[in-house]
């Protein structure tokens, strides 16, 4: 039987598009996201040279492996435990430049000047080897220049770690070789494990977590109302494969947990994910979430986000809203069908995370988000 739980959850709506994976430059191949190295810190990365004429270093994720067996018995499902935003800063500087693929196989501000869409107010530089990851230079931004802690990679981590929501991978059919040509892969979000728990998780492989009917497609059931099931995910890649060890999915839409509170919605990405096995499981280390986020997505976090100053929500009536949205709308580096023409209208992600394994448990329902925001001041109704 489902549960029912009123949960503020933000709306998966970025990826409206049909087709959005093969309309993104560097995302025309299948999988959506074309491939090579692991994502991971950029100095143990393989690159490749994919742009001759400029000599433009991409990094990109595994390709298909060849000749491998296709698919096995094993299923296992892992919670993703910690999380990097790169917001943090080093003696290098920001970490977020060290995070994400190349999304368009531009080195922006390196060897490319423009980008691959026109910018909204300022061209939004490359990390290292072309990673685009706008996002995590606006995490940063948010840490280092509003003091906003609540969206650290150490806080969210922490959350985690004693039972806030987050994001469940399941893995079906997996030969538990180092190459499988086809696996079954889904992606859900999480309740509050402390809602079918008495007690934070073990992280032994035994902890049971609910599924956010969110993540999932709605069905009738039997007496007429609507249904949900965990075999029914709405976010699903029937064809991601193996290649070294390495797990590569692609996912035309979903969303990304960032706490109990909140989520951003997120289209045509790209995970990657070292297969380990351990004494409790298989589990995911070094993973890579790279992809698309509309801007409204950005805009629609700061409600659940409180101002450090006046310990409130950042509305539009907040003092501090005019200069956190001047930040988001700099920060857009990315748009469907690229072309420098085009206004700049996404932005760029690069998550890194590490996942343990777990049990999939039952459905959580979800209520309508109500808004902490007077009326007419709600940012995810306004626009850059």
């Amino acid at each position: 039987m489902a549960r029912v739980r009123r949960w503020l959850v933000l709306p998966v709506g970025a990826a409206t598009f049909a087709g959005a994976c093969h309309g993104l430059v560097g995302i025309e191949d299948s999988p959506p996201l074309s491939v090579s190295g692991t994502g991971g810190d950029a100095a143990s990365d393989v690159t490749q040279d994919v742009t001759q004429e400029t000599g433009c270093k991409s990094v990109q994720p595994p390709t298909p492996p060849v000749g491998a067996d296709n698919g096995g018995n094993i299923e296992f499902a892992v919670a993703v435990r910690e999380l990097n935003f790169g917001d943090r800063t080093t003696g290098s500087g920001p970490t977020w430049p060290t995070l994400g693929y190349d999304l368009d196989k531009l080195c922006t501000c390196d060897l490319d000047k423009l980008g691959s869409c026109k910018a909204i107010n300022k061209v939004v530089c490359d990390g290292i080897d072309g990673r685009d990851n706008g996002f995590g230079g606006f995490l940063f931004q948010m840490r280092d220049t509003f003091k906003v802690q609540e969206l650290s990679s150490e806080n969210v981590s922490a959350g985690i770690e004693t039972g806030n929501n987050t994001v469940l991978i399941r893995v079906r059919g997996y030969n538990g070789s180092a190459n499988d040509g086809v696996v079954e892969v889904s992606w859900f979000a999480s309740d509050d494990f402390d809602f079918n728990n008495p007690n934070p998780p073990k992280w032994d492989g035994t902890d049971v977590w609910s599924v956010l009917s969110s993540s999932l497609t709605a069905s009738t059931g039997a007496d007429g109302g609507t249904s949900f099931s965990v075999d029914a995910p709405k976010y699903t890649d029937n064809k991601a494969f193996v290649r070294d060890g390495t797990l590569v999915v692609s996912l035309p839409e979903g969303a990304f947990a960032l706490s109990s509170k909140r989520s951003i919605g997120f289209s045509a990405a790209i995970f990657t994910g070292k297969l380990q096995q351990g004494s409790n499981g298989w589990k995911l280390e070094e993973g890579i979430l790279a992809g698309i986020a509309k801007v409204g997505e950005l805009l629609g976090l700061l409600p659940t986000i409180d101002d450090p100053i006046t310990q409130q929500p950042i509305c539009m009536d907040n003092l501090v809203y005019s200069g956190v949205k001047s930040l988001i709308c700099d920060a857009p580096d990315m748009t469907v069908i690229a072309t420098p023409s085009k206004t700049c209208d996404y932005i760029s992600l690069g998550i890194g995370m590490r996942a343990d394994p777990v049990l999939i448990g039952p459905v959580s329902v979800q209520k309508d988000p109500v808004s902490p925001c007077a009326a007419g001041q709600d940012p995810s109704k306004d626009t850059c």
